[in-house]
């Protein structure tokens, strides 16, 4: 996957701390493990894992570059995908190159499952093959993150109903509208659903993602 940046200037968004003890469980983590003291591995032990990204035009560009490095660094296998696949560029002007298309992606081939937040999810919700896609990775029962705006997708894809979701102040009434409980805190981990509010957050999820992963290898 090739990256590049544009020379437009990117929004620069606030990272105020959040700490480890706001990372709030609810119910078993994904894929069952017991919870409980985290101590990571080695990235060389997750050789053969993989995360699929799936985003569009007008995706929030930390959102997506930063869980994107953050997999690669670990030593997954990261594939970006959209709907119709090539460049796509995010609303702060940052452009990912080459992503693949979705339908061409057996989603099942992966381990976690990510959707960035911007612009995008509200145009991903309304595409038939982004729906399919999600609930098919839902039906593994492997985990499952999104941030702010990310949850848009889960809402249209029904699988919001009983589930803590952090996300965005703004669509926190659509979650609750399907079922869902909305939750101002930095990570919600609910079953296999790890779900965050905004970029300041992303360092606390990758942890909470990470950490339900290794518990499940």
């Amino acid at each position: 996957m090739k990256l590049a940046a544009s020379a437009v200037s990117v929004a620069c968004f606030s990272l105020a701390p959040v700490h480890a003890d706001e990372i709030h469980t609810e119910g078993p983590v994904a894929g069952g493990g017991a919870q409980g003291i985290y101590v990571p591995v080695a990235p060389e032990q997750r050789a053969g894992m993989k995360a699929l990204i799936v985003t569009g035009f007008g995706f929030n560009d930390m959102e997506t570059f930063y869980p994107f490095y953050r997999f690669t660094e670990e030593g997954f296998d990261v594939t970006v995908a959209s709907p119709e696949g090539g460049d796509i560029q995010g609303y702060g002007g940052h452009i990912m190159l080459d992503t693949k298309r979705l339908s061409e992606v057996d989603v099942t081939d992966y381990h976690i499952l990510y959707l960035p937040g911007g612009r995008a999810p509200g145009t991903l919700r309304e595409n038939d093959d982004v729906i399919s896609a999600v609930k098919a990775f839902a039906e593994t029962g492997r985990p499952i993150a999104a941030v702010c705006h990310g949850p848009q997708i889960l809402v249209t894809a029904g699988l919001v109903k009983g589930v803590d979701i952090a996300c965005f102040s703004g669509v926190g009434t659509e979650v609750e509208e399907a079922g869902g409980t909305y939750k101002d805190q930095p990570v919600a981990v609910h079953g296999q659903f790890i779900t965050s509010r905004l970029p300041k957050d992303l360092p606390l999820q990758m942890r909470a993602i990470f950490e339900a992963l290794d518990t499940d290898s």
